[in-house]
């Protein structure tokens, strides 16, 4: 569960056109993967689960079935006045006009400047409230993945991943993103997915095939030659496997300001087809 420490502030308008506004105070994921939200409202704790519209629009659904929409966000905390926050709300105006909360947010990230710009924090936290773009980092830094559970990126299946990124990045992906969470650095998470590796995590070899299964190795031989055509080199060890999910955008490396220290990271969304990065068949 996540405890929202520099919360933002709701202004949420109903299907009746009430408004009310609420200060965000924790978040959590359920086994189904439902995003529930608790807020506050003069003291008194709220229970909502988020989801979001086609059009973009994020919905907020009570304990008793009320349907709300986002008229506002500010991000002061009114219940902690010494804060002085200068408090910047958009207003919709009505529950139609709900907010597409990514638009804003993008607004205000070249706008607002100072004290009223949005902690890399808060901004992770909409992200992920709205769709917006999310990685392993993140989900671990929001305290979104539970202990002992791994999380793949979005769609990996139904976007082509599963069938043409080679078997030994497939296998070893679920470690590469128990490593990030684990908040392990470039070289110790290298070491971890070599202790993972297994007699038969590589079907192609420096060796020629390691495989008695005629249906995996003819996979391996197609995706391998689909690869090299679009100019990406089969992997053929736990090095080149990291590097072919860098080169392909499934993961990228990030370090702070302050701190030399590299680590990676895996994108959870958004994921794009795989046909876009290997357009020649």
């Amino acid at each position: 569960m996540m405890i929202i420490e520099n919360p933002i502030t709701l202004v949420l308008i109903s299907k009746d056109e009430e408004q009310k506004s609420l200060c965000c105070n924790k978040m959590w994921l359920d086994s189904f993967g439902k995003l529930h939200l608790q807020l506050l409202h003069d003291h008194e704790i709220q229970h909502f689960v988020i989801s979001q519209t086609e059009e973009g629009i994020t919905e907020l659904t009570d304990g008793v079935g009320e349907l709300y929409r986002i008229s506002g966000i500010s991000y002061g905390n009114p219940i902690i006045p010494e804060h002085e926050v200068e408090y910047e709300f958009l207003i919709g105006g009505s529950f139609q006009k709900g907010l597409n909360l990514m638009n804003f947010i993008e607004l205000q990230k070249s706008n607002l400047k100072g004290r009223n710009k949005m902690s890399s924090y808060e901004t992770k936290a909409i992200n992920f409230v709205t769709n917006g773009p999310i990685t392993v980092r993140d989900l671990s830094e929001l305290g979104l993945i539970p202990d002992g559970q791994t999380v793949f990126p979005l769609h990996f299946y139904e976007m082509g991943w599963g069938t043409w990124l080679p078997m030994s990045c497939t296998l070893l992906l679920p470690y590469f993103s128990d490593g990030i969470a684990k908040g392990l650095n470039t070289e110790r998470l290298i070491s971890y997915l070599n202790e993972k590796v297994k007699p038969d995590t590589f079907i192609l070899n420096d060796k020629g095939i390691f495989s008695k299964n005629e249906l995996l190795v003819d996979r391996e031989v197609k995706v391998k030659r689909r690869l090299e055509l679009n100019g990406f080199l089969y992997p053929r060890n736990v090095e080149e496997v990291v590097q072919l999910y860098l080169e392909m955008g499934l993961a990228k490396k990030w370090n702070e300001d302050s701190n030399t220290t590299v680590h990676y990271d895996l994108i959870i969304r958004p994921l794009y087809h795989i046909d876009s990065i290997l357009k020649l068949k």
